[in-house]
């Protein structure tokens, strides 16, 4: 910032500093970063520049899809008619999302779908097990994990086999299957 600010162009430029997954270190024995945990999916970012002011706190959800929408905002241009909203609207309140599409990968085939108020996670039937990183989606998915995220945020009780949830399972499954098919053009089913 310092090295920008002597140039006179800090006031001009757009910072953003992300990574690719939060902190899930071992949190969850021996599961990494590949999964759809909270500890995994909420990834850091911060930005400051043009649109970008005033060390607010965002908890809106939102997708990394959402990087180059808002870089080319901030440069001035128009929409480049890709997934994902420009994040200067989220702040704004022009966009709210009810939920965001999780693709998970290297350990498995799998997606997974975030609202605020629950998550629910499936992976892929018919993979290959030695290399399950080769295929880039699945025809079918099985549940493995759905968590009611107001009542247990820690999300340590699953709830994929609950008879309580099959009700919210279905609902949040159909949902998926809806993004699945918006953003992969394949609309594949989950049992």
């Amino acid at each position: 910032v310092d090295a920008i600010d002597d140039t006179g162009r800090l006031d001009d430029t757009l910072i953003l500093y992300s990574s690719d997954h939060g902190s899930h270190f071992r949190t969850r024995n021996l599961e990494y970063k590949r999964s759809a945990h909270d500890a995994s999916i909420r990834v850091p970012l911060v930005a400051r520049g043009p649109g970008f002011r005033g060390g607010n706190r965002c908890d809106s959800l939102v997708s990394n899809l959402d990087l180059v929408p808002t870089l080319v905002t901030a440069g001035g241009g128009d929409d480049p008619g890709l997934h994902g909203a420009p994040l200067q609207r989220v702040l704004d309140g022009s966009v709210e999302r009810s939920s965001v599409l999780v693709q998970l990968s290297e350990s498995q085939v799998g997606r997974a779908l975030r609202t605020p108020e629950h998550t629910l996670s499936v992976r892929g039937h018919r993979f290959n097990p030695l290399a399950p990183y080769s295929e880039p989606r699945a025809d079918s998915y099985t549940t493995h994990l759905l968590y009611d995220n107001t009542s247990d945020p820690a999300q340590r009780h699953n709830l994929a086999r609950s008879s309580q949830a099959q009700d919210l399972r279905h609902a949040l499954a159909a949902q998926l299957v809806d993004e699945i098919e918006c953003f992969e053009d394949h609309r594949p089913t989950i049992h």
